[in-house]
């Protein structure tokens, strides 16, 4: 089984992690980070199994920041699933 984590360098991404690595040593788990290419995503969503979207904005001083790093990945997300 292949796992996608987005968020990866978020707390909760990050110890989800670590607990999937330990509890489950036969699957294969990935994360994204902001950093992470369209390229890259596409590629990782395509040999997924599972995707754990845990990637967004909670802290900015600009309304806009929310909007690309939560509605605007989120929907980026879905078109590339769809397009599995």
């Amino acid at each position: 089984m292949n796992i996608l984590i987005t968020g990866g360098n978020g707390f909760i991404a990050k110890n989800l992690f670590i607990f999937l690595e330990e509890k489950y040593r036969t699957i294969s788990i990935k994360l994204t980070t902001r950093k992470t290419s369209e390229n890259e995503l596409r590629h990782l969503i395509e040999r997924s199994d599972v995707i754990i979207h845990l990637a967004g904005v909670n802290r900015s001083s600009k309304l806009k920041d929310f909007y690309d790093g939560n509605t605007d990945l989120s929907l980026k997300l879905c078109k590339l699933i769809e397009g599995k």
